[in-house]
């Protein structure tokens, strides 16, 4: 199974881990990151723009730090969130591998190590989550992580549970409560463990989680956090975008196209679903990563992407014969051959696509050999640029800039300005320049 999962992994992540351009959440966060590992902004009060969310409170801070790591690393480069994103979303899969190597110990299922995983990464959200950079994917490797102890908190000792809760604190302190739905877990093992032990389970999971909370930065910032943002959120008092349906509605488009694969394999092959008491479990786990959600009016595709491992688990278990086929079939030398053919082939790629402009053409077209080194705060033409939050965060990324309304001597302009300018950067535009009036 290891084999196709790498020609899907390396089809659809590899040839783009050097090409430029991310969607403008993970540009944000990217920035955040860049200007911790420079010194503006700490963990406690990161810093998006010198004007814009100069404090910024509408995430946990976590992903930053570890991110501002590689950028101090690896330096201001296009590539560096990239590189982190990939890396985090790699282990992510490792750590799925070694759950599905958990259940087949325990639950004895002898599923292949790599069949969720290779039900994740063919969830075409899954690989737009890993290269954009999102918040998501760094709560997902430390969630699983969190679920690895808590299996083996049902299985071997309880006390694996406060191992659990602590790196159920860290995704939680990546993306905030959507990572909690995991604690139901032990619950839906009543008719097989004792009451009193899912309670002590349940216990010395929350004391690992709790933990943390009695440092007081980090309590600050969680109150600063969950006031601005979720309960904000919860309340309408946000933007709200989308229906409260959405969450279900995107697991099923997300979900069908490898249910639709395998479904169709276990028709050919006449194979039953396997629909038991484990599967069935996996099931509400992942479900219950979903419906919660509805609570908020505000909704955006990736929030249910934390759910997906856990879809990938249920999955798996359901088309137990039909992955244990695909198995068999993999493990022929020609196609191992082949597999190996299309990782070298994507890698060529990956080089060949190095500094290939792939979202935003328009600005970076304009700038791409373009980069400043300090930080300025600079004005804006037209006024309306100062709202646009994809134009600013493409100019915080690439450019270190911080737009205001009162600064007239650089001003960052689209076309459509006719301004009195000393100097222009650069001199041959198409969309947008920099006017330096000094």
């Amino acid at each position: 199974m290891i084999w196709l999962f790498l020609i899907v992994f390396s089809i659809l992540i590899i040839p783009k881990i050097f090409t430029i351009g991310i969607f403008v959440d993970g540009m944000t966060y990217a920035s955040i990151s860049r200007n911790l590992a420079e010194g503006i902004g700490s963990i406690f009060k990161p810093t998006y723009t010198l004007t814009i969310y100069k404090e910024f409170y509408e995430h946990p801070p976590l992903q930053f730090y570890l991110e501002s790591l590689f950028f101090k690393l690896l330096g201001d480069n296009f590539y560096t969130e990239r590189i982190y994103s990939v890396l985090i979303g790699f282990l992510t899969i490792l750590i799925l591998s070694f759950i599905i190597r958990l259940i087949n110990f325990f639950e004895k299922e002898n599923l292949p190590l790599f069949s969720a995983p290779f039900i994740l990464i063919s969830i075409p959200l899954t690989s737009w989550i890993i290269l954009n950079n999102m918040l998501e994917n760094t709560l997902t490797l430390f969630l699983l992580i969190s679920f690895s102890f808590l299996i083996l908190s049902i299985y071997k000792s309880p006390f694996f549970s406060i191992i659990s809760g602590i790196f159920l604190f860290l995704a939680f302190f990546t993306k905030g409560p959507v990572s909690l739905f995991i604690v139901i877990f032990p619950f839906l093992y009543l008719k097989r463990i004792p009451v009193k032990k899912i309670l002590f389970i349940f216990l010395l999971l929350i004391l690992g989680f709790m933990s943390f909370l009695l440092i007081p930065d980090v309590l600050n910032y969680l109150k600063i956090y969950l006031k601005n943002q979720v309960l904000s959120s919860i309340l309408g008092h946000r933007e709200i975008v989308g229906s409260r349906f959405d969450p279900v509605l995107k697991t099923i488009k997300e979900i069908i196209v490898p249910f639709s694969f395998l479904f169709i394999i276990s028709l050919w092959k006449k194979f039953k679903l396997s629909f038991t008491g484990n599967s069935i479990r996996y099931f509400i786990l992942a479900l219950s990563g979903v419906i919660p959600l509805m609570v908020s009016p505000k909704q955006m595709d990736w929030y249910v992407f934390p759910s997906f491992p856990f879809f990938s688990i249920f999955l798996s278990l359901i088309f137990k014969q039909s992955l244990m086929f695909i198995n068999q079939i993999f493990e022929k030398i020609f196609l191992k051959l082949i597999s190996s053919f299309v990782v070298i082939i994507s890698i060529i790629l990956m080089f060949l696509s190095y500094g290939k402009i792939i979202k935003y053409l328009e600005f970076h077209n304009d700038f791409k050999n373009i980069k400043l080194s300090e930080h300025k705060i600079v004005g804006v033409c037209p006024k309306s640029l100062i709202q646009d939050w994809v134009v600013i965060a493409l100019s915080q990324r690439y450019l270190k800039f911080s737009f205001s309304e009162i600064v007239d001597s650089v001003i960052f302009s689209s076309k459509d300005c006719n301004l009195n300018c000393n100097n222009i950067l650069p001199k041959i535009y198409k969309n947008y320049y920099i006017c330096n009036k000094l």
